[in-house]
């Protein structure tokens, strides 16, 4: 089912909040304690802070993987943009 191929998952922002905290997230996105709060439990992050979440986790955690309704479910690979271009 196509569907729940692009459901945000954010399992892997709950383990690297759990292990760093919700205040060095909010830190490094520069968003209040409150907003990552929100984040969490909604169980979404907007897509506009994806890409912050993506550097703050050096890449542990992908704006792939928390918004692949945006981003797409992969990163996109060499070959693929050789077929791009």
């Amino acid at each position: 089912m196509q569907a729940n191929k692009l459901k945000p998952n954010i399992s892997g922002l709950v383990a690297w909040v759990e292990v760093n905290g919700l205040g060095q997230l909010a830190t490094d996105c520069d968003v209040t304690y409150q907003a990552v709060q929100k984040w969490i439990r909604k169980k979404r992050v907007p897509a506009e802070r994806a890409r912050d979440i993506e550097r703050a986790t050096q890449g542990r955690v992908t704006r792939y993987q928390l918004r692949p309704d945006v981003f797409g479910s992969t990163a996109p690979t060499v070959t693929d943009a050789r077929e791009a271009g």
